[in-house]
């Protein structure tokens, strides 16, 4: 996950399709030097969807996606009023 934090909407896109050209997941083996094979699909909901392959031929697939984080929660320890969150978090 990465986390775009200026340029809205149109920065989110352009890493989406940094990453579809560039990312090679953990599980492909590549020499020193090498690039893996990559097969990079543009989904209709504007997704990315992308076949990689090193050196053993073995195809990894990656979907990347952009979404917009709406809201986030904290965790709130069980029977915690929120003076008492409050105090905790700010000190």
């Amino acid at each position: 996950m990465h986390a775009v934090r200026d340029g809205g909407r149109e920065a989110a896109d352009k890493l989406a399709r940094k990453l579809a050209m560039e990312y090679v997941p953990g599980e492909v083996t590549v020499e020193a030097g090498g690039t893996p094979a990559r097969k990079v699909f543009r989904v209709n909901d504007g997704s990315w969807l992308v076949e990689v392959r090193g050196i053993d031929h073995k195809r990894t697939l990656c979907r990347i996606a952009t979404a917009e984080l709406v809201r986030e929660w904290q965790y709130v320890r069980a029977g915690e009023a929120s003076a008492e969150r409050r105090r905790r978090l700010l000190g």
